[in-house]
Formats: C-alpha cells, sequence, structure tokens
C-alpha cells in the first residue's frame, strides 16, 4: 500500500495534534494507570502469559496447537515491528522533549512493538476464547493508548503497530483453522 502525500501529511497532523491531546489528559491517577499498563505491555509477556493460560480456549484443539499459534502471532508482531523500528528509526517523542513518565526506551518510535503484540494477541486469543473477545480488544486499545500517554509514542506509532499486530494475529488465525480444520 502505497500513502500519498495528501495521506501521509494527514497522518502526521494526527500527530502534531493527537499527541498534544493525550498529554493534555494527564492526571495523577490516568499516569499510574498509564505507567502500569506501558509496563505490563513491554516485551509482549503478558500476552504470552495469557496464551499460556488460555491454551486452545473454547476450541476443539489440543492445547499445545492453541498455544503455538498465539506464540506465532505475538512473537511474529514483535519481530515484524522491530525489524521496521530499527530500519525507520523514527525518535521518539520522550526524545525530543516531551516529558515521558518512563524511562524513555530504546530504539526507534515506529511501529510500536507493544501495540503488535497485542493486537497480535486479541486476534488469535479472540478466536481461542470467543467470550473473552471483547475484553481483549479493549485491553490491547489501552495498552497501546497508554505508550502514547507516558510519551513513549505518538499516535500513528501505535496506528501502525496495531494494524501489524492485527494483520498477522488474522493470518496466523487462518493458518491455523487450515492447519487444524477447527471452524471460525
Amino acid at each position: 500500500m502505497r500513502l500519498s502525500r495528501r495521506g501521509i501529511e494527514a497522518l502526521l497532523a494526527l500527530d502534531r495534534h493527537g499527541l498534544p491531546v493525550v498529554l493534555r489528559a494527564r492526571s495523577t491517577a490516568a499516569d499510574r494507570l498509564a505507567v502500569a499498563l506501558s509496563h505490563l505491555g513491554r516485551g509482549g509477556l503478558v500476552w504470552f502469559g495469557l496464551v499460556l493460560a488460555i491454551g486452545s480456549g473454547r476450541r476443539p484443539l489440543r492445547r499445545r496447537a492453541g498455544v503455538l499459534a498465539g506464540a506465532i502471532a505475538i512473537g511474529s508482531a514483535f519481530a515484524v515491528s522491530t525489524l521496521l523500528a530499527r530500519l525507520v528509526q523514527r525518535p521518539r517523542p520522550c526524545d525530543r522533549g516531551v516529558r515521558s513518565l518512563i524511562p524513555c526506551p530504546d530504539g526507534g518510535s515506529f511501529p510500536s512493538d507493544p501495540a503488535a503484540a497485542a493486537f497480535a494477541a486479541a486476534e488469535v486469543l479472540g478466536w481461542l476464547q470467543p467470550r473473552a473477545r471483547p475484553w481483549l480488544g479493549s485491553a490491547a486499545a489501552l495498552l497501546a493508548l497508554s505508550r502514547i500517554a507516558v510519551g513513549a509514542h505518538y499516535p500513528t506509532d501505535v496506528l501502525a503497530g496495531a494494524g501489524i499486530g492485527a494483520s498477522l494475529g488474522r493470518v496466523v488465525r487462518t493458518a491455523a483453522i487450515r492447519l487444524t480444520g477447527c471452524a471460525e
């Protein structure tokens, strides 16, 4: 997909105007929640833990197949976003003078690794445990928003990470359905 000049300008405007909106919403209670969620999502570990807890969920799969599908989705989303961040090398808001609520992470800002892992997990785990799908999607969105609120990412960083994660999660889910014969 190729973005037009107008599309790129719209995304940059989202960063210019969206980041200050999120940062103005800071308060002591919101800050604590944002910091907790931001730390919780780093490295995708919470999502790997949920994969182990859910296993195959409500699907008639072997537990190992469910765990493997979740781990592949989360791991590939994290790997792809990390590789892209190294290639793009976009400075983080906290590298550009935005007061960060957490130590400024190393590496590029675009795309967001935690958002990619969260949305990949929400996609696959929501398939494995359909009743949890709304909660998983909401948790992924809150975690992604927390990365903006703490000053570690721009809005477009988390949107790109969310897109990468959701897309890879769908690919893994589709592959798991085909390989196992398990219904959608």
